[in-house]
């Protein structure tokens, strides 16, 4: 755990820093067409993951540390390399649910009871929006921010991660019902967080504004 937690923010910082100067040193000499200098994120994070589980370090950590330490000034390169965030890179998360449902959803309906609905439910609220309410009290949040963000917190593509990575360190055999949990777990989040994110952060902007006003 210590060397997950050291060697991956380091690794990362330096693939990104390094990464984002020879992207931006490319892009000066016109080497790389904005095409390619918006692709360079994948390059630059996949290289940071995989660098990091070498050495024992945590991949996705490096892979965030190398963006926080992008090495690049020029405006119109980090611009074009964010892009990529709001293009590609949702159209590969998109890609990723898609084959999570085609996949591992259809597989885990069999073990699918009241039980595990249930569990899965209070994964979604009281288990994980009582802990957050927790931790946010001593921030003097008003309860719709503390509530907001234990609502929205922790989700999205890290899920479907984290879900294959428990499933390359034990394996399905024998674990099918702990694992059908976290996949049921993960499709009512997406059907509920994405039907409730547009209405709640409207009400969530217009409480706080009016509060303010």
């Amino acid at each position: 755990m210590a060397l997950q937690l050291t060697l991956g923010p380091v690794v990362g910082a330096l693939v990104g820093w390094l990464g984002g100067r020879v992207v931006e040193h490319a892009s000066r000499r016109g080497w790389m067409e904005p095409t390619f200098q918006r692709l360079s994120a994948a390059s630059i994070a996949i290289l940071a993951f995989s660098l990091a589980e070498l050495v024992h370090g945590n991949g996705f950590i490096a892979a965030f540390c190398a963006g926080l330490a992008l090495g690049t000034r020029t405006p119109e390169v980090r611009h074009r390399i964010q892009e990529f965030g709001e293009a590609e890179g949702t159209q590969l998360s998109l890609f990723v649910f898609l084959v999570f449902g085609l996949v591992m959803v259809p597989a885990a309906l069999e073990y699918w009871h009241l039980a595990e609905i249930i569990y899965a439910l209070a994964s979604l609220t009281v288990i994980r929006m009582i802990p957050v309410a927790l931790c946010l009290a001593g921030t003097k949040l008003d309860w719709r921010s503390i509530a907001f963000i234990g609502w929205f917190g922790p989700r999205g593509i890290a899920s479907v991660l984290y879900l294959l990575m428990v499933v390359g360190a034990i394996g399905v055999a024998g674990n099918e019902r702990v694992l059908s949990v976290i996949v049921l777990t993960i499709m009512i989040s997406v059907v509920a967080h994405g039907i409730s994110a547009v209405p709640l952060s409207k009400l969530y902007g217009h409480s706080t504004t009016f509060e303010s006003s």
